[in-house]
């Protein structure tokens, strides 16, 4: 996988993997902007937000990969979210 953008018109699953590609290669910026794309295109879906709050904190995003963690929690997301979240801001020093 390059470091160009998805297709026009990619799943916000096809921008969540360029995503964590783009963040395993440190290219943060990119990584953060398709994760926040993925969020855009697919408010409702917990998996999504799921993934975009873990790439966010990749990014150093702390404060939106928390809100998407505890989104996804929100919209039914497995009890292992929760403790996601948790455990994020823990290691932060915010809870």
């Amino acid at each position: 996988m390059s470091h160009a953008e998805p297709e026009r018109g990619a799943t916000p699953n096809a921008r969540l993997r360029h995503a964590i590609a783009l963040a395993g290669r440190r290219a943060l910026a990119g990584a953060r902007a398709q994760a926040r794309a993925a969020l855009d295109e697919a408010p409702d879906d917990p998996l999504v937000a799921t993934v975009a709050g873990l790439v966010l904190f990749v990014t150093r995003d702390y404060g939106e990969s928390l809100d998407a963690l505890a989104r996804a929690a929100a919209l039914g997301a497995p009890p292992r979210v929760h403790w996601l979240r948790r455990e994020r801001a823990a290691r932060l020093g915010w809870e």
